[in-house]
C-alpha cells in the first residue's frame, strides 16, 4: 500500500506485509516507492492491523512482485471511533471501493501519535476536514508534530 510521507517530497513508501504460515504474526515491510529499495522490516502481531488491501499500481517491479502478498481488510470492530466517524470511515472506503481503488490513502509524518513509519494513517475526510485512523486502530483529529507539542 502506499504511503505519502507528508513531511518529505519524495519520501513516499510501500508498506508490505507478509503473513507467517500459522497466521499470527506478520512482517512489515517498507520499500522506496520509486526505486523499490527494502528501507527497512519490522515483525508485529497480525491480529493489531487495520491493513485494508493492497495498492493496485507499484512504481516498480520489485514493489509489484511484493505488493501482491498484501492482507486482507480487517473489520473496523473495536475501534474506539464515534458514530459519525465511523460512518465517515465506511464512507471513504466505498467511495474509494467505488473510484477502482483498492486502499484510500495512507499518509505519515513523525508526529505524536506514531513515531514510526511502520504505522500510518488513512486520511479520511470529516466534513470541510479530516481525521486520521493510524493502521492499528487509533484515530486522532490531527496530527501533531512534535516541534506544535513543545510549543503548548
Amino acid at each position: 500500500m502506499l504511503v505519502k510521507q507528508l513531511d518529505s517530497r519524495g519520501r513516499d513508501y510501500y508498506l508490505i506485509s507478509f503473513q507467517n504460515v500459522n497466521g499470527d504474526s506478520a512482517l512489515l515491510a517498507r520499500l522506496d516507492a520509486v526505486t523499490g529499495e527494502l528501507l527497512d522490516t519490522l515483525h508485529v502481531p497480525l491480529t493489531k492491523y487495520l491493513l485494508a488491501g493492497r495498492e493496485s499500481r507499484p512504481t516498480s517491479p520489485q514493489a509489484d512482485s511484493l505488493a501482491r502478498v498484501s492482507l486482507s481488510p480487517l473489520p473496523l470492530q473495536g475501534l474506539r471511533l464515534t458514530p459519525q466517524h465511523t460512518q465517515a470511515f465506511n464512507n471513504e472506503m466505498a467511495r474509494v471501493a467505488a473510484a477502482g481503488k483498492n486502499v484510500p490513502q495512507l499518509v505519515w509524518k513523525p508526529c505524536v501519535q506514531s513515531e514510526s513509519a511502520f504505522f500510518p494513517f488513512y486520511k479520511v475526510p470529516f466534513g470541510n476536514d479530516f481525521f486520521y485512523v493510524r493502521i492499528d486502530g487509533k484515530y486522532s483529529q490531527k496530527l501533531t508534530t512534535f516541534a506544535e507539542q513543545n510549543q503548548t
